[in-house]
Parts: C-alpha cells; structure tokens; sequence
C-alpha cells in the first residue's frame, strides 16, 4: 500500500531531522563538552532533507489522482465515436450509440482501471454551434468536463474530409490540460488518410478503431505515460491527503528558512527553532512531537553524561 511506503518515508525523514536537530541542541547545550557547531558539517544533511521533500511533493498530484481517480474527459465533434470509444474502454455498452450526430446530449461519467489506477472518464456531448436548448447544455456540460479532467482525449474521425473544424476545436480547449490526440475509426481509414492532428497532441498521438478494438491498449498506456504515473508502483510513498501535503510543504518551507540561517552564520539557537518547526511539521504525519524524543536522541547520538 502506498499509505505504509509514506509512513515509512516520513518515519524516516523524520528520524534524520530529529538527528540534526539533536545536533545542534546538543551543540547548544554541551558546547564545552563536544565544542562548537561546525555549520559545514550540517549543509549536506540538510539539503537531502529538502530534496527529499520537494521529490515527496512533486509526486503528491500523482497521489491525489490515484486516491480520487484520474478525470479523463472525452472530447471532439458529434459523431466521431466518442460514445463507441468509452463503451471499448470500458468493455461493455454504457453510452447509445447511433449516426446520429449529437445523440448525447449529457456528460455520461464511469470508472474502470487501467494497470491497477483508477480512472474516471467522462464521454462528453460533441461540440459544435447548435440551436437545441438542450444539447446547448450538453455542450456547456462538455468544456467544463473539458476544465476540470486531469487528461482529454481528442477524439476527430479520421476519415472526415475536412479537419479544420477538428483544429479549432483543439485550439480552443484549455492548453495546461495533457491531451492524447485520438483519431478514430481506423478501420475505416487507409494508412495514407491525411492525419493532420496526429501531432498536436502533447501527450501522443494514435490511431485506433472503437469497433475493432485496435489500438486501445496503446491508447491506455498513452494515458498512463502522459500524466507519468505508469511506473508509480505501490512501494512509492505517495501524499494523497490535503493535510499529509500541508504538513510536507510546512516543513519544507521550515528546513528552507533553516538552510538561510546556516548560510547567514545565524546563532544556533535561531537554527533549533526551524529545525524543531520542520520537525513537529512531520509529526503531522508520523506522530511525533514530544519533547521527550529529542532528548533521548541527543543523548543516544552523543553519549552526553556517560
């Protein structure tokens, strides 16, 4: 579970602050005993202790997604096989399906998994210029799913003569939001049919057929590798809590302001308090925060009064 690799990584994190912290109050308190503080010798500790952080941190979107389920939203003109591609994915009919173009009128929201990750995926109303009240709706429904998803796949017919339609519609969807650029219908294309979006999508391209089946299971490792979460195995300590992400961030932000002091050659004891304030930030996470811990961990590491 990746609940049992990030309590053994803050427990660890953890014990290697209380090691430093142990350091420096030691040096404060016994300073006659052990001599002075030797800031040179602190810098290297310290600066793991933040790298490994931001590392923690810059895995935690990957960790909210495979707690609450990557939104992937399906997106493209009526009629390209937006509802036939959900039902492959999904391996069972849950969307109708007709020639009919704008015959979903409603975001239509299931769940599966891909490799063991949690996938919500959204099969979206086409958009296009339309007078119906109600698939107007529809059509607002979709840019918002469109807003709101972790990924979107393209999906343009690739035998439709004209894909300019398909280009400003591209161009008009959020350009922070990964895409996977789907042209559909393969079984219906020669391999010479003119693919002008094949690249534009940031996180790949392909071909694939809703009806036969072919290409789906590249298009489910496209989605995996663009939001770079196909190599997250369930030994990878993950923060998939607000507050676990708060309490990393808050001792990060601490360990930062403990770098500046030694840096700045600042008393120790201005030292103590940031590294103490990183310290208590983890036990957010591990627990601890006692006095106690501290003082045994000083005498431990230094054999003071022995």
């Amino acid at each position: 579970m990746h609940t049992g690799a990030l309590s053994q990584k803050a427990q660890s994190l953890s014990d290697a602050l209380l090691s430093l912290l142990a350091t420096v109050e030691a040096h404060l308190d016994f300073s006659e005993e052990i001599g002075e503080l030797d800031p040179d010798a602190l810098s290297p500790r310290l600066e793991s202790l933040i790298e490994q952080l931001d590392a923690l941190l810059k895995d935690a979107h990957a960790g909210r997604m495979l707690r609450e389920g990557v939104r992937v939203a399906i997106i493209g003109r009526p009629n390209v096989g937006k509802s036939s591609l959900l039902n492959a994915l999904l391996g069972e009919e849950r969307a109708i399906v007709t020639n009919i173009p704008g015959t979903t009128r409603d975001t239509i929201e299931e769940s599966f998994h891909i490799e063991g990750v949690p996938i919500v995926i959204l099969d979206t109303a086409g958009l296009r210029e339309s007078h119906d009240v109600v698939e107007q709706i529809g059509i607002e429904r979709a840019r918002r799913a469109a807003e709101q998803a972790n990924l979107i796949l393209f999906v343009y017919d690739l035998n439709a003569p004209d894909k300019e339609a398909d280009m400003r519609l591209l161009a008009s969807l959020p350009i922070e939001t990964p895409k996977v650029i789907v042209g559909n219908k393969a079984d219906l294309a020669g391999e010479a049919s003119a693919d002008l979006l094949l690249s534009e999508g940031q996180g790949g391209s392909l071909r694939v057929s809703a009806l036969t089946g072919a290409g789906l299971d590249s298009l489910k490792h496209a989605i995996l590798e663009t939001l770079q979460i196909q190599n997250i195995g369930e030994e990878t300590p993950l923060l998939t809590h607000q507050r676990h992400i708060h309490a990393v961030q808050e001792a990060r932000e601490h360990l930062v302001h403990a770098r500046e002091a030694l840096h700045q050659r600042v008393p120790p004891d201005l030292l103590a308090v940031a590294l103490r304030s990183a310290w208590l930030a983890l036990g957010e996470i591990t627990g601890e925060n006692a006095d106690e811990a501290l003082i045994n961990r000083i005498f431990q590491d230094f054999c003071i009064g022995k």
